[in-house]
């Protein structure tokens, strides 16, 4: 969904998924979501792990351009995180309120699903983006396919990759538009679900995240790792007893130190 993000105003919202009551930052140019618009919010916790994943691979050069595609909650956390000086980042959004701040943090480019991205988007931004992340106010095939398009005129040709929120039966939609043939499906860069589970709050479906990102990556294991696809830490659902949580963030900081000192110090796995 369209989310929104904020910097200053702190708000708690209950979850559909629970009963506890989950902490959030409110944009400071939005009281509440826009409705009209299907605007939702991440949870604080989803904000944290997708920026502090991500800015791994940028910070070691995996990643040199994000592009949000109605994502303003990822974009407003990215710019505001301090990870990501060196990391071209881009904000296409119907909703003007965040025009003038994301243009002083970043970039902002109006973005309207219903028109043609081959027209719309202009050239410096075609075949630009290492990363493309998509979060549509709509779950229909009309919107979706109209996202995906968007995201492949955004993308680098040949490396460039995905990453999409949606609803879980919207598992084969998402994959008959991304690989249409099933032509990658063995590749490194298979589109699949990843393991971590993203939470939108004051939301009635459950959702997950879609990608194209190299087999090992997930958020919670963002760099790719040598069987760490069944290690991946899955965010905890609300209400999850606060034991689980020292035991998921343990174990984050360990996969965080082992693939830092790998990569530091190239250790072979021996």
């Amino acid at each position: 969904m369209a989310t929104a993000m904020a910097s200053a105003a702190v708000a708690p919202a209950a979850s559909s998924r629970g009963s506890r009551e989950e902490t959030i930052v409110v944009h400071p140019v939005l009281s509440a979501p826009n409705a009209k618009l299907n605007q939702y919010f991440y949870s604080d916790e989803t904000l944290d792990a997708l920026s502090t994943s991500v800015a791994l691979r940028a910070n070691f050069g995996q990643l040199k351009s994000v592009a949000f595609v109605s994502a303003p909650s990822a974009f407003f956390k990215f710019v505001s995180a301090g990870l990501f000086r060196n990391v071209q980042l881009l904000l296409l959004e119907y909703d003007d309120r965040f025009a003038a701040e994301a243009s002083q943090k970043g970039e902002f480019l109006k973005y309207d699903y219903n028109e043609n991205p081959m027209v719309s988007i202009p050239e410096t931004y075609k075949g630009k983006f290492d990363l493309v992340i998509c979060d549509p106010p709509y779950l229909s095939r009309e919107c979706w396919t109209s996202f995906h398009r968007t995201a492949e005129v955004l993308k680098t040709p040949e490396t460039g990759c995905l990453l999409y929120c949606s609803i879980p039966d919207n598992e084969p939609l998402l994959r008959s538009l991304v690989d249409p043939d099933n032509s990658h499906s063995t590749t490194t860069r298979a589109f699949r679900t990843m393991n971590f589970v993203p939470v939108q709050l004051i939301v009635a479906h459950r959702f997950r995240f879609f990608t194209t990102l190299p087999l090992g990556t997930d958020i919670g294991c963002p760099l790719e790792i040598s069987n760490a696809t069944s290690d991946c830490v899955r965010v905890k659902e609300p209400g999850a007893a606060d034991d689980v949580d020292d035991d998921v963030d343990a174990l984050f900081e360990g996969l965080k130190d082992a693939v830092i000192s790998s990569l530091v110090h190239g250790d072979d796995g021996e």
